[in-house]
This record gives C-alpha cells, sequence and structure tokens, in this order.
C-alpha cells in the first residue's frame, strides 16, 4: 500500500476533498465496513448539513457534550453523510475496511490521508480530473529530492528579498500560479538557472503533457508510477519541459543561479515565491510587480 496525503488548497478545498475521499472510497478494491467519526456537533448542524448528522445519528453514532461521535457501518447512506459533512468542523473521519486498516482517513480538518494499492490508485487516476489527482501526494515522495530545510530562508546570506505571489497570480480551482507570472519573472531576470530540483507526480503529469514527462522520467533522480523527482543540472528543454507541465501536479520546483542563489521555490501548488534585489524589483514590468509582494514571513 502507498500512503497519500491530500493537499487543502482553495477556498473549496474541503468540497474537493471529499471529492478525492469518494474516488478513492468508490476505487480501493476492499470493503469499506466502517467508519469513525469525531466532529463539533452544533456547527456542523447548523452550518453543514443538518440532514447528515441526521443520517449518523440514527445508524447509532451519538452526541456527548457537543461531539458527535461514534464508529458504525458504513452503509452508502452513511458515507455520503460523512462525505458530506467534510469541513472545519468534522475533526475526524476514518474509514476502515473489513480487517480494521484505513482507507481513507481525516486525522484533523486540514489532513486527510488515503492507502491505496497501486491497482486502486491507477484506478482512481482514471476518474479524477487533473486538478483533483494532484492533490493525492505519497508521503515517501522526492526523498532523494534535498528540499529546502523548514524554517530556513533560502534567500539568507544574500542581498536578495523574498516575494510571494499574490492571488492576483492564480488561475484554476486549485490555486496554482499562472505561468504568466512565475515564469515571466524567470524569464526576466539575468540570472540563468543553474540547478533544479523538483517533485511531481506522473499520473497527473501525464494528462497534461505526456512527452514532457517522459523527458521528466528519463533525467529524474527517482522515478516511480507515483513520483517523478530530481536534483539536477538545468538546461533549456529540461526547463522547458516543466514549463509545459507547469500546473497542479509539479508539487515542488526550487531554481538555484550560478552562485547558488534562489531564484524560484514552489514549496506546494499555490505557495510559491520568487528572489529579486531590490534592482531586479525596480526592472520588472508593471503586470509582473502587481503579482509580487514582499513575503515578511522571515520577520
Amino acid at each position: 500500500m502507498n500512503t497519500f496525503s491530500v493537499q487543502h488548497v482553495g477556498d473549496d478545498s474541503h468540497e474537493r476533498v471529499a471529492a478525492v475521499a469518494r474516488a478513492v472510497l468508490s476505487h480501493t478494491g476492499r470493503l469499506v465496513a466502517e467508519v469513525r467519526v469525531v466532529g463539533i456537533a452544533p456547527l456542523l448542524e447548523e452550518h453543514v448539513d443538518a440532514a447528515a448528522v441526521e443520517t449518523l445519528l440514527d445508524a447509532g453514532m451519538s452526541v456527548e457534550d457537543g461531539t458527535l461521535t461514534g464508529r458504525v457501518p458504513a452503509t452508502s447512506e452513511v458515507r455520503e453523510a460523512v462525505l458530506a459533512l467534510f469541513s472545519d468542523p468534522l475533526l475526524e473521519a476514518v474509514f476502515f475496511d473489513d480487517s480494521g486498516q484505513p482507507v481513507f482517513a481525516r486525522k484533523d480538518n486540514n489532513a486527510d490521508f488515503a492507502s491505496l494499492s497501486a491497482t486502486a490508485y491507477e484506478r482512481v487516476a482514471e476518474e479524477l480530473p487533473t486538478d483533483l489527482l494532484a492533490r493525492l501526494s505519497p508521503t515517501d515522495c522526492g526523498e532523494s529530492v534535498l528540499r529546502l530545510p523548514d524554517g530556513e530562508n533560502p534567500a539568507a546570506g544574500t542581498a536578495l528579498a523574498e516575494y510571494a505571489f499574490t492571488a492576483l497570480a492564480e488561475s484554476g480551482s486549485a490555486g496554482v500560479t499562472s505561468p504568466l507570472s512565475l515564469w515571466a519573472v524567470l524569464d526576466a531576470l539575468d540570472r540563468d538557472v543553474e540547478r533544479v530540483q523538483f517533485r511531481g507526480l506522473p499520473a497527473a503529469l501525464r494528462q497534461q503533457d505526456p512527452d514532457a514527462l517522459a523527458m521528466l522520467r528519463a533525467a529524474a533522480t527517482e522515478a516511480t508510477d507515483v513520483c517523478v523527482a530530481g536534483d539536477l543540472p538545468a538546461d533549456e528543454r529540461f526547463l522547458d519541459a516543466l514549463r509545459s507541465l507547469w500546473g497542479d501536479g509539479v508539487h515542488y520546483l526550487y531554481c538555484a543561479d550560478v552562485g547558488d542563489r534562489p531564484l524560484v521555490l514552489r514549496e506546494s501548488p499555490g505557495d510559491e515565491y520568487c528572489y529579486l534585489s531590490e534592482r531586479e524589483f525596480g526592472a520588472l514590468d508593471g503586470d509582473a510587480k502587481s503579482v509580487l509582494r514582499r513575503s515578511g514571513r522571515w520577520r
């Protein structure tokens, strides 16, 4: 089994995670036998779906001190009721197979995980559109890629400042930064890309550009059915392939220049940065400047 985390991106993230969960439960190949739920009952009833709460109560769950809780058989009606309640007040929802192993697990209201065999993942990939499929991120993907450590400013020790791409730069349902912004900024800089670290999902990238994906896989440090990743010297063909594949399926990207200074960083879709000197920022045209702001996250 491969374990996948489900990314929360965008204002309608719960609805989209529920859609991913529905596909996982439909194509797992395992009997979904039971479901355990923990949620804030008043908020679920008043602001999410009172009828769904009633369905779970009728199935044998209970409300204690304002908390909806219980573990009941996962009938089709119960399954749909739980999925209808995916929201901030739904704190936990774990679907178990008939041997007691989790199939899909919400461990918190922004931490969801799926457990899928290779065959089940293929079936899920055939059903989901790219933007939803790309939310399934394998937890052990890209270990060979040296991601920047958490809490470390990539521009530390340089004269560069970190700029975040704003909502004005976003396009698509998952909030992916438009090529017109990130790549336009990269193209506008005088600094050449020397090194690239990347991590992506082949099933999602294949839907976008199979030829570009084949180029990435040939050069990658790590390439499996669920992950393609690498830490490589940059060349134009490789960068063109990444540009062609740019979308939800590219989960991580870091580009550095010949002096090993940072150029751009995608920590996850919709969470992206570029690194500019004061002169470089001043030289950008108005459209590029309009989608950038000083990040301020290292203060």
